[in-house]
């Protein structure tokens, strides 16, 4: 799948979160509208995230990010056939 650009629908669902004095992270969800490549329609696209921040001089920074696509119910039964 390419990505022409992202919409402005963009929502965080938060599993779980945690800090402490230095460590952050977060894990859920990010459900966006985006317009593909080649199609006409704004799409729905679901990522599983996992986020890790370090505190540097009292700023939070982003030290990695991972992303994957949200399997759904119909991409699984896609995959089957």
């Amino acid at each position: 799948m390419t990505l022409k650009h992202l919409c402005s629908s963009s929502e965080f669902e938060i599993f779980h979160m945690s800090a402490s004095e230095g460590l952050a992270y977060w894990v859920g969800l990010q459900h966006a509208m985006i317009r593909v490549k080649g199609q006409q329609d704004v799409v729905p696209f679901h990522l599983r995230i996992t986020e890790i921040f370090r505190k540097d001089k009292n700023q939070w920074k982003l030290i990695h990010r991972h992303a994957d696509a949200l399997k759904t119910a119909e991409d699984s039964k896609q995959h089957e056939q």
